[in-house]
């Protein structure tokens, strides 16, 4: 990957040809919480478990991805738990401390005894989260206003009818007025709650909802690749570039964490931290993404023709897993090759 003018990375390769495959030496990833309850009361969900709160499921989801890295990167790891060599950050929200924590006890599955809950680190600023950062806040609601009243027409009546968007939000009892009047705001909740019910299996309650719910996740990713730098549908130009700065603080955060972190470390987070981190490798086809989902980036370092016989790059994968309960198998495919400088 390379810089412009302005600091901005442009544009993503493939291989840059300068390192061949080598020795795994550290593991960097950012990952979305495991399922959980609505964050918004709609079926009386809230009421019964809390809003926003990590399931039973969503717990399967990360112990699965800490089984899966296990398997992978068991190489680089130690026998037993130390925080010198596995680093879990957070932010405060109890459900994403939590997905963190599964994560750990499914690393060290064979000693699951083993108390991992206060290993994981807390940051109310959480660096991987550029929501979560004091000036981007207020640079966001602006941004936020103008990116609903912007795509709304145009997201809306070329992905999903709006009249659908109501229909859905009566079976779920949403609010009418608000679906009529601020759809966009509907849709977010309808998504959110869908999402839900699909991870613990309550999907076909909704029939509606789950006809449609491919096509309103596909207009709240379009939604989300223009609010973070994408592109204008209507005039296929860049619309809120400058609010596409946080996925790149996010991927240089990243190579600098990969380049001199401990053996692994993890970030737990929200859909805005992977959101933001998608786009600066240059794909919104991502920008909404599934519970548990990770962004991973695999430090290797290979022989080169440099002067000191030795160059470090990096490999950029993701990591998904099912979303209807069961076992949630998950599976880490290659994205790309980045070269680290």
């Amino acid at each position: 990957r390379e810089r412009d003018a302005s600091g901005v990375f442009r544009g993503v390769g493939r291989d840059a040809g300068a390192a061949t495959p080598g020795t795994l030496k550290r593991v960097v990833f950012a990952h979305r919480h495991g399922a959980r309850t609505p964050t918004s009361n709609t079926d009386g969900a809230c009421d019964q478990l809390g809003c926003g709160t990590l399931t039973e499921q969503g717990a399967l989801m990360l112990k699965s991805l800490g089984e899966a890295f296990r398997t992978r990167y068991g190489s680089i790891l130690p026998s037993s738990y130390h925080a010198r060599h596995v680093k879990t950050v957070s932010d405060g929200s109890a459900r994403v401390i939590q997905s963190a924590s599964a994560f750990l006890t499914g690393l060290y599955a064979y000693n699951a005894s083993y108390q991992v809950y206060p290993a994981v680190e807390t940051d109310a600023t959480m660096l991987m989260d550029p929501l979560s950062l004091g000036t981007f806040k207020l640079h966001i609601v602006g941004v936020v206003e103008k990116a609903i009243v912007n795509v709304s027409d145009e997201i809306l009546d070329r992905i999903v009818n709006r009249s659908d968007i109501v229909a859905v939000g009566k079976e779920m009892k949403l609010n009418d007025l608000e679906c009529d009047v601020v759809p966009q705001v509907c849709l977010a909740k309808e998504i959110d709650f869908l999402e839900a019910m699909k991870a613990e299996g309550r999907l076909s309650q909704f029939p509606l909802g789950e006809r449609l719910l491919p096509k309103l996740t596909d207009a709240r990713r379009v939604f989300y690749g223009q609010l973070y730098g994408g592109y204008d549908l209507t005039h296929n130009t860049t619309f809120l570039q400058d609010a596409g700065w946080p996925g790149n603080q996010l991927f240089t955060a990243m190579l600098d964490s990969a380049k001199n972190g401990p053996a692994l470390t993890e970030y737990s987070g929200h859909d805005t931290s992977l959101i933001p981190l998608y786009g600066a490798m240059g794909n919104f086809t991502w920008a909404y993404p599934d519970f548990a989902t990770a962004v991973i980036f695999e430090v290797h370092e290979g022989t080169s023709e440099t002067k000191d016989g030795s160059d470090l790059f990096v490999k950029i994968r993701v990591g998904t897993c099912d979303q209807y309960p069961g076992t949630h198998p998950y599976t880490i495919t290659e994205y790309v090759a980045s070269c680290m400088s």
